[in-house]
Parts: C-alpha cells; structure tokens; sequence
C-alpha cells in the first residue's frame, strides 16, 4: 500500500485488526516509536513488533551457534592461511581490518544476491588480476567456514534458503513490511516460503508506484523530488560559519523545531550547546564517553611510540596533544588547573622550537637533561619546572602501566580494576556514592558488559591465542576501541518545561512529521554521500551480478531526503558552496530547482564571523577592532617606542626578516611568537641536518682531522662515525627513528660524509693552495654597537667555516638547503667590522654538502672599494626598517608577501593600499 507521510501509515496500522500478525520495521527506535503507540491505543500490544533485522535472524537458522561483532572479525583473520596473509601483506590483524570488512561484505552481498562466490570467475567483464584474487577468497572463504565448524560456531554469510526456519512464524497470518523499502533477492526467496505456508505479506511505503515499484520490490530509477504542497526554503552560505549563523537567525524568529544534520558525526559541538533550548538523543555512541577518549588518545601516543636499541621513544607530537585533550587533564585530577596547562603547552613548544623529537620514557619527565645543549638549557629554564616535570611524567606513567601489560586477558582485567586503573572519575562518578549505584550508571554497565563480551572471546578460544594475534599492547587496545565504538550508553537529561530544539541525525527522519526542521549540509559529497571506488568489482560488474551499485546507494538516499521533507511541516535547507574549496551544494538540491521554479536560494552574505559577532552580542568600545575599511591614519600600525628594546642583537637571519617584513620580525623576535609553530610529526627537519653537518665539521676541524682526511684511505668511515657519535648524543631525540631516520643511515648519511672529504681535500691540499695558517669553525663575533638616534644595534654572526691563508682568508657558509648572495655580504661586512685593520682579500664562498656544489661569493679587497659598496648596502637597508620603527609602523615593503605569516592579524595589504590611495589623492 502506498502512503502520503508517515503519519497516514501509522494511523492506517492502528485501524487495522493486529491479532496474528507480525510488523516489520526498520530499526529499533522505530520499533519502541510503534509499540507506544500501540500501547497506548490497546494498553497490552496484541501484535509483534521486529525489526528488519531480528526478522533475518528468525528466518535463517543452523544447527551451530552463530559468530556476531568483533568476534567474526578476529576469527576471519585467523582462519586466512598464512600464505595469503604473506601475499596480501596482512601481517597484522590492525591492518588488516579493512580487508577483512571488505571481505566480509562482499561475502554477505553475494548470499543476499543468491550468488556464490565462484560466480565471479564465470564473469564474462572479470580480469585476471580479479579471477586470481577471487580464487584465493575462494580458500579464504572455505578456510573459515572449515575454521568455525571445528569449533561449533558459524557466521550469517553461510545461510542461505536451505536454511529458512518457518517454525516462528506458525502463529502468524499475516506479515507487514512497515516503512521498508530495500529488499534483496535472498528476501524475495523467503517471502515466497513465507506465502508458499499460507502467510499474507502486506508493504507500507510512503510515496506511490511513482516512487516504489511494488511489483519488483525496488526503488524507481527515478524519483522526483517534487512536493508542490510544501514549504521549503534554501540557504546559501560560502562556510560552515555563515550557515551555523543563519542558523541561529532563523532559531531566533521560532522557525525551527528540530535540526537534522547529514554530517553529525563530524560536529563535536553539538554535546556542547545549551541543554535548555537544545536537546540531543539521549543514546550516545561510546565514542563520546571521557573513558574511550582516554584509551584512544593512549592508542594515538602509542601508534607513533618507536623503539630504539632498548629505549621506548614517545613522540613530542602525540603526547602534545595528548595534553590538549581536557580528559586526560581530568584523568591526573588538574582539569581547572589553568597555569599547569599553558606551562606544560609552552615547555612542549620550546621543545619543538629546537627541533626536539622524543621523549624518552625512563627519564623522568621524558627528557634526558645532559642531551641539552647549553641554548636549550637556557631557552627550557623558565619552563621545564618541578610541576611540569612531574605532570609530564604522570602522563608518562599511564603509558608505562599499560606497556608493562602483557596479555589481553591481563588487560582487560586492568580497565575493570577501578582501584589500579583509577578511571572511575572519568565517570563522573562521585565518591560517596555506594557500589550499588555506581553499578546502574548506564555509561559503567556499557563499559563493564563490553568488557565481558571481549572476556568471552578468550573463554570460547576465538582464536585459539588471541595474543598471538595481538601482539602488541597498542594491537589489543585498537581491538578493544574498534568493539567500544559500536556501543552505545543512555544519558539522563535533565527536564525542561519550554520545548527545546531537537537534535537529529538523517538516519532518523521518520520523527519529524508535522515540524519545522532544518536540514544542515547538503553538499555534495555529504548527499548523496561520496562516490567510493567499489571492492574489487567493477560498478557494472556488480550490476550484472544483482549486488547494490552506487546509483542504488544514491537512489536510497534520494529517497530518503524525500521522505524527511514530505513528514515535514515546512524545511529549511542549508549548505555552502565555496569554488576556493571545492565545495558545491548538492545535486539532489539542483534537481529539486528543477521540480520547484518557485524556490529561490537566499544567498547569505561574505560577512566576518568579528563583525557578525559584533553585530549579536553588547560591544565593548575598548575592545573593537578597527574596521579595515575605516582606517583614517597610520596610528593603527605604529608600534609605540616602549614595546621596542634598547639594544637589538641581530644575527643575519633575525636581519633579514627585520629588513624584510619588520612586522613578523616583531611578533616573531621581540613577542616569541616564532615558537608556537605547529608541532608536526616526527621528520628529518633541514634545520637538524644543517645543525649536525655543522657539528660534525665542527668536530673534524677542531680535532684536526683535516690532515688525517687526506691520507687516511678509510677517511669517509671516520667521517660516519662522528656522525654516529653526534647521533648518540645530541641529536639522539631529535633525529627521527621511522622512515627519515632509516634514510639518513641507510643512504643520507654515506652520501654527505663522502661530501665532507671531498671538500676538504679540495680546501686544504697543500699542492694546489698556497698553505693555511688558521682555520675556525663556528667562530663567533659581533661589531661594536651601530649607534642611532631610536635604537642600538649589534651585528652579529656564526660564520660556519673561516680558512686563513697566506694570501687571503676564506668564509665559508656549510649549507644542506638552498644559498643566498645577501647571507655572505653579511658575513663580509661584519668581518669587515670586526677587523678593519686587515692586509688580504676576504673571499666568501658557500659549499652546498649533500650536493657538493661550491659557490664563489661576493670578495672584499684590499683597495677598500668593494667594503664601501656591500657596507653601504647592509646599512642602507638597516636605516630602512629602523625608519619603519621609528614612525610609520611594522610593514612589509610590498603589498603581497608570501612569507608574511600573520596577515590575518596585521591586513597589511589593506593598509598599504589604502596609504596608496591616499598619495594619489594627495596628488
């Protein structure tokens, strides 16, 4: 029977005699949805009320206990021979999860589709690359069947007709589909048993034969989505911003009874809204629980976690966010604690600001102090406290705890160990409380109930030893966060007399009959949902074998979307379409445009989130930001003369970015901001090479070893050696252990130490030089105090290598990146400085190590006119950025600069237009 909403099937289904039949529905909260009603009308129920789901299991049964969840995926993985493990690379049962799950689905989509397996050789369209991995699903799909029986236990994908059960059905006369609408071939084959014992089957659909071909039981190729009678309007936005503030424009004019998002999974802040005007489901997915959080974040700090030679190295990206998640915060019992947070924030930034890598786990605090060099030392002083030290190392201890576990029995006994594992306060479970009523907590019962299910897979033997195949601690906590994501707890909301505004997801549009929703998301990608690469199969193969293809999946999904705007009272459609980002709105959205000539898209404005902000909430005078496009004078960029320090101590690279961009240098230099750069994961950074080619250099010229290069057949082996030492040393934790790391002592590392004495053999052979006096390396110095009128200036500089000959003196500057000619007029004209006095030309040069390329630089001669010239230089542009100082403001010298890292603070652009603007008008 067709129907115009939801609501007309369900008035029909309560006219009707309920005596012998049995109602089959979609999911289980339309179930409890229907038996209320029901209850309501005839106080006892009279008839039975299953899901779709509950009816499979009914209708197909065996003589074998059936596997179900995480255990039939466990037992897959054990039952795959070891050779094809070895051929698909399924090493691991984490990363072969995928695999699994695509196996498994395609196994249960082709007893659904009435086919076997060795119907897809037969495939007329199939390649040999596919008949050779169908034949080895073939030995996968007989091994585990063989792997079950052995132990009493069989899986859904291996019934069939033959197995249909009629015995629960003796009672019933007649069976109503309710609201169900997909229904594959191995449903059809039941129905016909079903109807062959005398059973009537009866279809409630919404829509009509337009729609839902009744006769084949299928969704119509194609369904209008033309609704002439309803009211619908649509929102555009070029952001999630601008669509969350339309919003909450339309919240505020009463518009909207219920928000249903496509995309909710991926809003977090949903769980933090007002509960007195919002109200979420009340059934939560585990994901959402303090706990799980904790062990997943454990998980992600032991997923980057390496091994080095007996030590445990933990990453300084993974425990720096561990550290940004409130609950592990909550877990150490300083969650309100502010000032212990940004301390342990600034010290894992200062850390990373010097290119620090691991932690170490038997350190206290993770950081071995003699690794530190002198600069570090002296940066983590104010930082690396008593409290920091102690936080750090509490979080730390968790990690150990859960190392020093062994099997997976052991560790499951150690999360239901509330006096060892201290997790109780996690949930929010008060210490008064009796154990009585700890136990009825709903998130608790969850947790200790999914606890004892894992129990049973040891109890059962499934696998034999499941530590074999998991071997590690962090494979048995990704198994356990795998099974806790699926569940599921009730919260207990707090009454409220006002309605609030419902909060739903799309797989539940059948509750909103007769509301004003607002239906978040409609993007293409989003709905209909991305278009996935299938498994294996082609989309036209798995169209000739009766699988679902995605043109069904979209079908499905259209029909939905038709379904929640025909039970609707009025619609409201958001989305953004954004060309920057590839955004689009989607197309069920052009096709209902199509249908609807009358619905015009209201497009929402390119205002800021500050203005719009501004323009909701009480302003605060003192606190407005200059709107960009009002600014009357340079005022707004002048830095005030108190916020600049007396003396300035500028190496070349603090120089260049003053002269460069004077307002990242400030913010960069004088406000530190340069050490709060993203924490990333562990890499060979050009800066850790740079510092230690430099220190291996260093070393060798120091310890004269230069000489030794030269005869010594073995010279490029004590080259690697040193870069061993340094290795085990000072740079220990800040060279990566993973794929960087094996590169640079696989290939890197032989390469620049053969570089090395290339280049000293070509710099200090007495044959073709004319002999060397001296030689420096890292030689530091500084010229005396630049003296101007608004500030002092100290040049300074560490000049990599300085070569003094008979005839001249040589700076070179050691590079592993690229080279600049204004670096080396640098060094030149402070060299210059430092010894006025000198009687030989000062060449400069730059040796690029991992290429070994030499780059002759610019030369200061004796005659003095070249010292004019680059000194000239260097100062001119010097007097250029203090002028900036002094008057004008922090600016860039051009309008667009690339570099320039806070436009978003300093809208220079803007600014240096407008000051155009006013000279032309000035003109």
């Amino acid at each position: 029977m067709y129907f115009k909403n939801l609501s007309a099937m369900k008035q029909e289904l309560l006219m009707r005699e309920q005596r012998d039949t049995l109602i089959i529905c979609q999911d289980y909260a339309q179930q409890h949805d229907l038996l209320k009603v029901m209850q309501n009308k005839w106080g006892l129920v009279q008839s039975r009320v299953v899901t779709k789901q509950d009816f499979d299991k009914l209708s197909l049964i065996s003589d074998k206990i059936m596997i179900e969840d995480i255990k039939r995926y466990i037992s897959f993985y054990a039952a795959i021979p070891k050779e094809i493990k070895e051929k698909y690379k399924l090493i691991t049962y984490k990363i072969s999860v995928e695999f699994l799950n695509n196996a498994l689905n395609l196994f249960e989509e082709l007893k659904q589709a009435c086919k076997t397996i060795d119907c897809l050789i037969d495939n007329e369209h199939a390649q040999d690359w596919q008949i050779e991995a169908v034949q080895d699903l073939i030995i996968i799909y007989n091994s585990y069947r063989e792997y079950l029986a052995k132990k009493g236990f069989t899986d859904a994908i291996y019934l069939d007709i033959s197995n249909f059960n009629a015995q629960p059905f003796s009672n019933i006369k007649k069976i109503i589909f309710y609201n169900i609408v997909e229904f594959s071939a191995l449903d059809k084959e039941i129905f016909n048993e079903l109807m062959m014992n005398g059973l009537q089957i009866e279809y409630f659909v919404q829509g009509d034969q337009k729609v839902f071909d009744l006769s084949k039981l299928k969704l119509i190729e194609s369904i209008n989505l033309d609704l002439p009678n309803k009211e619908i309007k649509l929102f555009q936005a070029k952001n999630a911003f601008g669509t969350q503030r339309q919003l909450l424009n339309e919240i505020k004019n009463n518009e909207i009874d219920r928000i249903i998002d496509f995309d909710i999974d991926k809003q977090s802040f949903y769980q933090e809204l007002n509960p007195e005007y919002f109200q979420i489901s009340q059934k939560l997915n585990y994901n959402h629980s303090a706990v799980f959080r904790l062990i997943d974040q454990v998980s992600d700090v032991l997923e980057e976690m390496e091994e080095d030679r007996g030590k445990k190295l933990i990453t300084v990206h993974s425990i720096y966010h561990w550290f940004a998640n409130s609950d592990l915060w909550q877990y150490l019992g300083k969650l309100d604690d502010a000032s212990l947070s940004k301390d342990v924030n600034r010290f894992f930034l200062h850390l990373n600001a010097t290119n620090w890598i691991y932690l170490d786990l038997a350190e206290k605090g993770g950081i071995k102090e003699d690794a530190l060099n002198c600069r570090e030392k002296k940066l983590l002083t104010n930082y690396f406290t008593e409290d920091v030290q102690t936080t750090i190392d509490a979080a730390l201890e968790i990690i150990r705890v859960f190392l020093s576990i062994k099997t997976f029995d052991e560790l499951l006994d150690y999360l239901i160990d509330w006096d060892k594992n201290k997790l109780l306060p996690l949930f929010y479970w008060e210490k008064t409380d009796t154990e009585k009523q700890y136990l009825n907590h709903p998130e608790i019962d969850t947790f200790l109930q999914s606890i004892d299910y894992l129990k049973s897979i040891i109890r059962l033997g499934l696998p034999h030893n499941i530590d074999e195949v998991l071997p590690s601690t962090n494979d048995k906590l990704k198994f356990i966060i795998e099974y806790l994501r699926g569940k599921s707890f009730k919260t207990k909301n707090k009454q409220h007399d006002e309605k609030r505004i419902m909060i739903s997801e799309f797989s539940d549009p059948q509750s909103s009959f007769d509301e004003n929703i607002a239906v978040l998301n409609l993007q293409e990608s989003v709905l209909p949902s991305v278009r996935k690469v299938p498994y294996l199969l082609t989309n036209q193969q798995r169209q000739d074998l009766g699988l679902n293809t995605w043109d069904d999946t979209r079908r499905l999904e259209k029909y939905q979307l038709y379904c929640l705007l025909n039970n609707c009272k009025t619609a409201h459609l958001f989305y953004y379409e954004n060309e920057d980002e590839n955004t689009q709105r989607s197309s069920f959205i052009e096709e209902l445009l199509q249908f609807r000539k009358d619905i015009k898209p209201e497009l929402l404005d390119d205002i800021g989130y500050e203005e719009y902000f501004n323009s909701i909430f009480k302003k605060n005078n003192e606190f407005i930001i200059p709107d960009k496009g009002q600014l009357d004078n340079n005022e707004f960029y002048a830095v005030s003369k108190s916020y600049v320090p007396e003396t300035l101590n500028l190496g070349y690279y603090s120089w260049s970015a003053f002269i460069n961009n004077s307002f990242n240098w400030y913010f960069d230099q004088i406000c530190y901001f340069s050490v709060f750069q993203e924490i990333k994961k562990p890499h060979l950074s050009y800066i850790t090479l740079g510092n230690l080619v430099h220190n291996v250099m260093d070393k060798l010229i120091k310890q004269k070893l230069d000489i030794h290069l030269l005869k010594e057949e073995s010279s490029e082996k004590i080259v690697e050696e040193y870069f061993d030492q340094e290795l085990e040393n000072m740079f220990y934790y800040k060279i990566d252990k993973g794929f960087d790391g094996q590169f640079f002592n696989r290939f890197l590392k032989e390469s620049l130490s053969k570089n090395i004495v290339k280049f000293i053999k070509q710099e200090f052979d007495m044959e073709n030089n004319s002999g060397y006096r001296d030689i420096k390396t890292e030689d530091e110095f500084e010229s005396t105090p630049l003296i101007e009128d608004f500030v002092k200036i100290n040049i300074n500089g560490r000049v990599d290598l300085i070569v003094d000959y008979n005839d001249s003196t040589v700076i070179t500057d050691i590079k592993t990146g690229s080279h600049n000619k204004e670096q080396l007029e640098f060094y030149l004209y402070l060299w210059h400085l430092v010894n006025p006095n000198r009687n030989k030309d000062i060449k400069s040069q730059t040796y690029n190590v991992l290429k070994h390329e030499t780059s002759a630089g610019p030369v200061l001669n004796t005659n003095q006119g070249e010292d004019q010239k680059i000194g000239e230089t260097i100062k001119d542009k010097t007097s250029d950025a203090i002028e900036v100082l002094k008057g004008v403001g922090l600016l860039p010298s051009v309008a667009v600069d690339r570099n320039d890292n806070y436009k978003e603070i300093s809208r220079q652009k803007d600014f240096i237009i407008k000051v155009k603007k006013d000279k032309e008008k000035a003109k």
